[in-house]
């Protein structure tokens, strides 16, 4: 198997996969797919056949199961924690501002209108 035909076999295992998963973004897929191409032209015909084959055959299976999805690795995000409340920081971001008075007081009188309709209907 030529190296062309090794790198081209990897892309499209990562795209099967990235598909089953639902994981491939569609600008990394177009990416893929164009770099596959430019192997495609380095492959013998028989390396070729060889790629038809495996992608007629997944289209046929379409499982999960059958695209070696248990050997994907499961990768840890890390994910910034903070024992304050993420809304804490816009505390009292409002408190100097000239408007925010008139603005406490347009929603006062919206809300009692809001509540005079219900009422009467």
């Amino acid at each position: 198997m030529t190296d062309a035909a090794t790198s081209y076999e990897s892309l499209e295992t990562r795209i099967l996969r990235g598909r089953a998963l639902g994981i491939l973004p569609e600008e990394t897929e177009d990416a893929i797919l164009e770099e596959m191409d430019a192997l495609w032209r380095l492959m013998t015909q028989e390396e070729r056949d060889a790629a038809n084959a495996r992608i007629q055959e997944a289209r046929r299976i379409k499982a999960p199961e059958h695209l070696n999805l248990k050997d994907v690795p499961l990768v840890d995000v890390p994910v910034e924690s903070s024992t304050v409340d993420a809304w804490m920081r816009f505390a009292g971001i409002w408190a100097k501002d000239p408007d925010w008075q008139t603005f406490q007081d347009e929603m006062a009188s919206f809300r009692r209108s809001c509540d005079a309709q219900e009422c009467s209907s």
